[in-house]
C-alpha cells in the first residue's frame, strides 16, 4: 500500500511538472507570436491615427522587410507579413529609379512572395502576393501555370477565373488568348467581358 501511494504521489508530481512546463511554454509561444502579430499590423496598418502619437504604415519596402525579419525571428508562421512586403517589393519595382533598384526589389518580391505561399499555400493574400510578384518580373509563363492550377482546384470562385484571364492577356500568346476568351462565362466585370465577348466571336468560339 505504501508504495503505491509513493507511485501515485510521484505519478501526480510528474504530471503537475509537464503540465506547468506545458503552460509557461505555452504562455511563452503566445507572447512572441502576439508581439509578431503586433510588429505585422504596426506595419500594414500604422496606429493612433489622428493623435501626437500616430505612426503611419510602413510603405517603404526596405523598412517594412527589415521589421519583417524581427517578427520571422519572434513567430515565423505569419504568411500575412511577407505578403505584405512582397506587394511593397513590387511597388517598389515600378517605382524604381535605376535597373539596381528594380532588380533588388524583384528579387525581394520573388523572395517573400515564395515564402508566404509556403506558409500557407491556400491563403489569398499569400498567393496574389506571388502571382503578382511572378507577373511583375515577367515570368508571365509560371505565373500562368501556378494559377492554373489553382483555378483547376477551385473551379467555383469567379475572383480567380478573373485573375486568369489577366494573366493570359497580359502573356499575349494567341493560345492563352483563346483560352481566355473561353473564361468570358465566368468574368464579372463588365467591361472585360465585353472584351472577351469580341474576342471570342474573332475567334469563332461558340
Amino acid at each position: 500500500m505504501e508504495l503505491n501511494h509513493t507511485f501515485r504521489r510521484r505519478f501526480r508530481l510528474a504530471v503537475g511538472c509537464v503540465l506547468l512546463f506545458a503552460g509557461l511554454f505555452g504562455t511563452w509561444y503566445s507572447v512572441r507570436a502576439a508581439r509578431a502579430q503586433q510588429l505585422y499590423l504596426r506595419t500594414k496598418y500604422g496606429y493612433f491615427r489622428g493623435t501626437g502619437l500616430e505612426r503611419p504604415r510602413e510603405t517603404n519596402a526596405t523598412e517594412a522587410a527589415r521589421v519583417l525579419q524581427r517578427a520571422r525571428e519572434l513567430y515565423p508562421d505569419n504568411y500575412y507579413f511577407p505578403a505584405y512586403v512582397a506587394w511593397l517589393q513590387v511597388d517598389a519595382m515600378r517605382q524604381a529609379r535605376d535597373w539596381e533598384q528594380f532588380n533588388n526589389a524583384r528579387d525581394a518580391a520573388l523572395y517573400f512572395g515564395r515564402e508566404a505561399v509556403s506558409i500557407n499555400p491556400y491563403n489569398s493574400e499569400s498567393r496574389y502576393a506571388w502571382v503578382r510578384a511572378l507577373d511583375a518580373a515577367e515570368r508571365r509563363n509560371e505565373a500562368i501555370e501556378y494559377w492554373r492550377g489553382i483555378v483547376e482546384l477551385e473551379y467555383w470562385m469567379p475572383d480567380l477565373h478573373q485573375e486568369y484571364v489577366r494573366l493570359l492577356l497580359r502573356q499575349g500568346a494567341s493560345s492563352n488568348l483563346v483560352e481566355a476568351a473561353k473564361e468570358r462565362v465566368f468574368i464579372r466585370d463588365a467591361a472585360l467581358r465585353r472584351r472577351l465577348d469580341r474576342m471570342a466571336r474573332l475567334f469563332g468560339l461558340p
